[in-house]
């Protein structure tokens, strides 16, 4: 299951690249984006033989990082390396290229990796700098000769931190966001910016200059823009935004009020069958395993509380974990029946 960008976002695809050591059975992998599931399966390709598998776990927002954990759900070890199962992450793919990240998991547990977001074409990452509620925006760039240029903000005359070095080249276009974070308080301030270092070798290819393209206060744009040839400043004054009052408590959720029971077996192959259930979209629970087999008419019950109002539902049964090899063996999940409040659901062959 993959989380895809609303329109007009960009996107970025992303990939695992595994394999693993197996020992009286495969590797189970969980591996999550952003705290969703995005792939749970076996991993079959076996590092000993130099193979991998590609995890493709789909498109996602590349204006934001996002993070990937992989799990091992079922290391396993006899006490020498030979008797041993382990999963190895060979790398993170980002729209096929290499993030350069690797890890080997020996125990069961996750490991997180990294996927930074993507800049568009001459972008420059922002400066962040500071905490608090109140946020002071500046936009800039420069002209570079022999170092980059640097900028001291100041608030009602105070400096708020070291000299900031702008890196954003001015004749590519490229702008750079600097945010200052910081409780100034209410009322009127005045927020400057001032170009500190400089230097002119006598040529216009030979000159760095520092050039203001705006100042907001908590989003509001105030102005500001100046092209600062020399040692120079420019400065606005307004207000911070008012804070909002205090969200009401929420009002937590009703209990679950109704039963839902699902009869399930399965053809085990190589492991049991996995699977998560939902009701209109929401899963309930993590991923269950089925134990009991269908091919000797065993069904398994699993009882989960939901909130369903009258009126019709969808319950979702997803398979998490198929697997099938040609003349050897296949694992399939059974739903035998449905209930919910000890009355049959329709739709079941």
């Amino acid at each position: 299951m993959a989380i895809t960008a609303t329109a007009g976002n960009q996107t970025q695809r992303i990939a695992a690249v595994l394999t693993e050591d197996a020992w009286q059975g495969d590797a189970d992998a969980i591996i999550r984006v952003d705290g969703t599931i995005a792939f749970q399966g076996q991993i079959v390709a076996r590092n000993s033989l130099g193979w991998s598998q590609t995890i493709d776990l789909g498109s996602y927002d590349s204006s934001i990082g996002h993070a990937v954990t992989v799990e091992l759900g079922n290391a396993a070890s006899g006490g020498t390396a030979d008797t041993t199962r382990t999963l190895q992450v060979r790398d993170i793919l980002v729209d096929g290229t290499s993030t350069g990240q690797s890890a080997s998991l020996t125990s069961s547990g996750a490991t997180s990796f990294q996927v930074a977001a993507a800049l568009p074409p001459g972008a420059v990452a922002p400066v962040e700098l500071g905490t608090g509620s109140q946020t002071i925006r500046i936009q800039a760039s420069e002209d570079a000769w022999q170092g980059d240029a640097q900028m001291v903000v100041t608030v009602d005359g105070a400096p708020v931190g070291l000299p900031i070095t702008v890196t954003a080249l001015h004749a590519q276009g490229a702008v750079q966001d600097i945010l200052i974070h910081g409780d100034w308080g209410t009322g009127q301030h005045n927020v400057t910016a001032a170009f500190v270092n400089d230097a002119w070798g006598g040529t216009a290819d030979t000159d760095r200059n520092l050039h203001v393209q705006g100042i907001a206060l908590d989003g509001v744009d105030l102005g500001g823009g100046a092209a600062l040839y020399g040692n120079g400043q420019t400065t606005v004054t307004g207000s911070f935004a008012a804070q909002p009052a205090a969200a009401p408590a929420a009002i937590p959720p009703a209990a679950p009020t109704d039963l839902l029971v699902l009869n399930l077996s399965e053809d085990a192959f190589q492991g049991d069958a996995q699977f998560t259930v939902s009701v209109d979209g929401q899963q309930l629970g993590g991923v269950q395993s089925v134990t009991a087999l269908h091919g000797v008419g065993g069904t398994q019950a699993f009882s989960f509380a939901a909130s369903m109002a009258p009126g019709p539902h969808q319950v979702s049964v997803a398979f998490l974990n198929d697997l099938w090899q040609p003349g050897i063996g296949d694992r399939n999940l059974y739903v035998d029946a449905i209930t919910v409040n000890g009355t049959a659901m329709p739709g079941l062959a």
